[in-house]
C-alpha cells in the first residue's frame, strides 16, 4: 500500500518545488503529496494543481508528469473516481483557465489508459474544489464558497477565503452528456473536502459527504478566522430531485460526531453501498479536533461500530482492502496509520472492517513517526 500524510489542500503549491522533467508551461512546482492511485497499469501520485506524477511501482522512483499522450492538460484532481464496472477513470480540475479562475475541466480515461474525453466549462464563481461526485449515470461538481480571487491575491489579502454569501452550488451532468447540459442546484453555504460515495436512486441522486458549516483552514476575505465550533465536518446526506420543480438540494446530517476522510469498499463506488468508514474525533478529550478513532456505518449512516484510540494518539484515513476479489461488500480489512504520541512513533493498524470496535487485529510497529495522514490506497501484487 502507498500512503501519504494528511491533506491540507492548496498551500502546497506555494512551496515552489518543481520536478526536473516538468513541462515547460508549468512555472510553479507540485509535490504530488495528496493521494496515490493505480489505474491502467500505472501508479500515479496526485495533488490538485498539476498533472498526475507517474511513479515506478517497484522502486517508487519518479517517472515524471503523465498527460495521457498529450490529451490532458492543466490541473487534475487528487480524487478521481474509478468506475468499478467499466474501470473508467473520471476526473476534473479547477483553475482550468489559470490561477483563481472559475473554469473547470472534466474528462475520462478508459480501462486501457486512453483519454476518451477532455473539456472545460465555467462554474458560477472561482472556488477551491477539492473533491467531486460520480454515480453510475451522473457527475456532480460542488462549487462551494472557499472562493478564489486574483484581486485579493494581488493586494496581499487571502487568495482563497470563506465567502458564505456566495451560497453553495452543485452542477449535475449526465455522464453521457456534455458540460452545456449541466443543471445547477443550490443550497445554503457549506463546505465539503471529501465525499464518501453517491448513487442514482430513480429520479434522485443521493450523495454522502463530510460537511462543514463553515470551512476550516481558510479565513474570511478580511483575514478573520472562521468559527471553530462550525468548522468541523459531520456525516451528511445530500439529495437531488431531478424530477422536482426546485433547484434546491436537501442536506441532512446523519450524525453529530466530528469526522473526516470517509471511505467505502471501492467495488461499490458510484453504486449504493451498505458499508462506510471514516476517521473520527473523540469529543471527551481536550484535543477535540484531532482524529483519534474509526466509525463504521451502514448505508443509511447508522453507526455499526466505533473505536477510539488511547488519549493523545491520532489516526489517519482508514483504507479498505477486500478479503478477495469476489468477497461480499465490506468483507475485508481496514488499514490505518496510528501515531503513538507518548512514544513519538507510528504503527500500521489492521482492523476487521466489520468489527472495528474490537480494535486492531494486527499491528505493524514501524519504530518511527509517520506524519498523520493524507490519503492512501492498497495496490495488490496480483
Amino acid at each position: 500500500m502507498a500512503r501519504r500524510a494528511r491533506c491540507r489542500p492548496g498551500p502546497v503549491r506555494r512551496l515552489g518545488r518543481k520536478l526536473p522533467d516538468a513541462p515547460a508551461n508549468l512555472t510553479d512546482g507540485g509535490v504530488a503529496n495528496t493521494n496515490i492511485i493505480f489505474h491502467a497499469g500505472k501508479l500515479l501520485a496526485l495533488e490538485e494543481a498539476h498533472l498526475p506524477t507517474e511513479i515506478e511501482p517497484g522502486t517508487l522512483a519518479t517517472r515524471g508528469y503523465h498527460n495521457y499522450q498529450g490529451r490532458v492538460a492543466g490541473s487534475f484532481t487528487a480524487h478521481p473516481k474509478i468506475d468499478p464496472v467499466t474501470r473508467e477513470l473520471v476526473f476534473f480540475g479547477y483553475n482550468a483557465a489559470g490561477p483563481l479562475t472559475p473554469a473547470l475541466s472534466y474528462g475520462s480515461i478508459d480501462a486501457s489508459g486512453k483519454a476518451t474525453r477532455f473539456e472545460r466549462f465555467e462554474a458560477p464563481y472561482a472556488s477551491m474544489v477539492h473533491d467531486f461526485i460520480v454515480t453510475e449515470n451522473h457527475v456532480l461538481f460542488p462549487i462551494l464558497p472557499i472562493t478564489g480571487s486574483m484581486e485579493r491575491a494581488m493586494s496581499g489579502r487571502p487568495p482563497y477565503a470563506w465567502e458564505p454569501d456566495k451560497g453553495a452550488y452543485v452542477g449535475v451532468m449526465k455522464r453521457s452528456g456534455t458540460a452545456k447540459d449541466i443543471v445547477w442546484f443550490r443550497s445554503e453555504a457549506c463546505y465539503v473536502f471529501h465525499v464518501m460515495n453517491a448513487w442514482d436512486d430513480g429520479h434522485r441522486i443521493v450523495a454522502d459527504v463530510m460537511q462543514f458549516e463553515e470551512a476550516p483552514l481558510f479565513p474570511h476575505p478580511d483575514g478573520r478566522p472562521t468559527d471553530p465550533e462550525k468548522s468541523r465536518a459531520r456525516h451528511c446526506r445530500w439529495t437531488f430531485d431531478l424530477a422536482g420543480n426546485t433547484d434546491r438540494f436537501q442536506q441532512t446530517y446523519l450524525d453529530d460526531l466530528t469526522g473526516e476522510f470517509p471511505r467505502i469498499d471501492d467495488r461499490r463506488a458510484g453504486l449504493k453501498n451498505r458499508h462506510g468508514w471514516y476517521a473520527c474525533a473523540n469529543p471527551k478529550l481536550p484535543m477535540f479536533g484531532a482524529l483519534s478513532g474509526i466509525v463504521h456505518v451502514d448505508g443509511n449512516g447508522r453507526r455499526l461500530g466505533h473505536y477510539l484510540l488511547p488519549a493523545g494518539d491520532t489516526i489517519s484515513e482508514p483504507v479498505f482492502v477486500e478479503r478477495s476479489k469476489d468477497a461480499a461488500e465490506g468483507d475485508g480489512w481496514l488499514l490505518a496509520v496510528i501515531w503513538r504520541a507518548r512514544e513519538n512513533r507510528s504503527d500500521l493498524a489492521v482492523f476487521n472492517a466489520t468489527d472495528v470496535e474490537a480494535g486492531p487485529v494486527a499491528l505493524v510497529q514501524l519504530g518511527h513517526r509517520v506524519p498523520d495522514g493524507f490519503h492512501g490506497n492498497w495496490v495488490g501484487t496480483a
